[in-house]
């Protein structure tokens, strides 16, 4: 054999068989190219795979060409590729669908502004701006602001005099207890208020106004007019009612004097321990207590430490002209019976007698007064605790003649409160005796 026919053979014998490792042998003869696939009618062949023809992704038609826009999906109107929906923000504002710019157009824009066209203007001397496809502004001059958010009106509130935004958008002036509209100055509420209320408290702009908040006839802090406080001189408890202060006194003083609400309170300025006509209490007068000598009694001479009406002399003890008496440690003794504080000796047959303010004596533990008139026991009786004609704080009761609460609700003067064994608790802070739970929740 040549040597040309025998490369021929070999070269023909390489290419059908090919010595694989450990003896394997591979015959590459055997394989044959996959066949083209065949995509229906409404498919395309794109990248070998069959894909819609609408599919935006493989571009539309016959092209394989993805659709791109910017700021947009895209969509196959039949073979074109256009424009499917804008992203969030964007818009094609100038209409061209073909793929040019896509959605070309930011939405967030004083031109464009939340929709194409719409244009936000500066007014009142503000400047718009868009935020989140809102028209607003900015820079609006002082004591102005776009409380409305609506551009087309600008800086439309005016803070120093608009009674719904005063002071900061959004801030009303309260109407309770306001006669006619509430009204806004400087930025502050200033109501005109209805009798009998006023307008005590004034909130920054921070917090809503609350109108005419203060009732004057019952506020010790505004009593009658606001920051007119009652006084706390000699008192034992302050209260207000009719816009007075009628607060209650410590024992040996009396409010005696209530100012009107034009001029400051005086508390308890009376020292009613010596004072003939007020003795105890600024109603106990002890010029009545014997009918025959208006000089009979004094205060001073009475002969309990809380000071009560008594005689001096023995002839202070004669009521009714011609009775007998002797007076011994500022008490009558009448025919050998003691009488009672307070009481003068008249005539019972042919004898004298006890006698408080004309009728009869009084028993045991009671006190004659001219006010309340008649016999008082001065232990218990909350009319007149300790003294003819000294109150107790409303609610409380009278114990050794020592005003002292019942219940909790007799401690709340505004401020809440708690009552154990007779006395108040305010803000975990026990009382002195008698006194009550303020509107700052202080013992007072």
């Amino acid at each position: 054999m040549r040597l040309s026919a025998w490369i021929s053979v070999a070269v023909a014998t390489l290419a059908a068989v090919v010595v694989l490792p450990a003896g394997c042998t591979q015959d590459f003869g055997r394989f044959e190219p996959l066949p083209t696939p065949t995509c229906g009618e409404t498919e395309k062949l794109c990248n070998g795979g069959c894909v819609s023809r609408l599919n935006a992704a493989y571009g539309c038609g016959e092209s394989c060409t993805p659709c791109a826009f910017p700021n947009a999906t895209a969509a196959c109107v039949g073979d074109v590729c256009e424009i499917g929906t804008c992203a969030a923000g964007f818009a094609n504002c100038d209409g061209a669908d073909d793929g040019g710019n896509g959605c070309e157009t930011s939405l967030n824009t004083t031109t464009n502004c939340g929709v194409c066209g719409r244009v936000c203007d500066g007014a009142e001397a503000g400047t718009a701006t868009c935020v989140n496809g809102i028209c607003g502004q900015s820079n609006c001059p002082a004591g102005f602001a776009d409380c409305d958010d609506d551009a087309s009106n600008g800086c439309e509130a005016n803070l120093a005099e608009d009674a719904t935004n005063c002071g900061t958008c959004g801030r009303p002036c309260s109407d309770a207890h306001v006669a006619g509209d509430p009204q806004c100055q400087d930025g502050l509420c200033v109501p005109a208020c209805l009798d009998g209320f006023g307008d005590c408290t004034h909130p920054d702009i921070s917090s809503a106004d609350d109108g005419c908040e203060s009732d004057l006839s019952n506020n010790v802090d505004h009593c009658g007019a606001c920051d007119r406080e009652c006084s706390g001189e000699h008192v034992a408890s302050r209260s207000c009612s009719d816009g007075l202060c009628d607060s209650t006194c410590q024992i040996g003083w009396g409010n005696c004097t209530q100012p009107p609400p034009s001029a400051l309170d005086d508390g308890c300025e009376d020292g009613v321990d010596n004072d003939n006509d007020e003795c105890g209490s600024c109603i106990n007068d002890c010029r009545n207590m014997n009918p025959e000598n208006a000089d009979a009694f004094t205060c001073s001479a009475g002969p309990n430490p809380q000071k009560t009406c008594g005689c001096t002399v023995d002839g202070d003890c004669n009521g009714d002209g011609t009775a007998a008496g002797t007076c011994t440690g500022g008490a009558c003794t009448c025919n050998g019976t003691a009488c009672r504080s307070g009481e003068v000796c008249i005539l019972d047959g042919a004898t004298s007698a006890c006698s408080c303010m004309g009728g009869d004596g009084c028993g045991n533990g009671m006190t004659c007064c001219d006010a309340p008139l008649g016999c008082t026991n001065l232990s218990n009786n909350p009319g007149s605790c300790g003294a003819c004609g000294r109150t107790c704080p409303s609610g409380f009761g009278c114990f050794n003649g020592r005003c002292h609460c019942n219940g909790d609700d007799d401690c709340d003067a505004g401020g809440g409160g708690s009552c154990s064994q007779g006395f108040c608790t305010c803000s975990d802070t026990e009382c002195e005796r008698g006194q009550r739970c303020q509107p700052d929740g202080q013992c007072g």
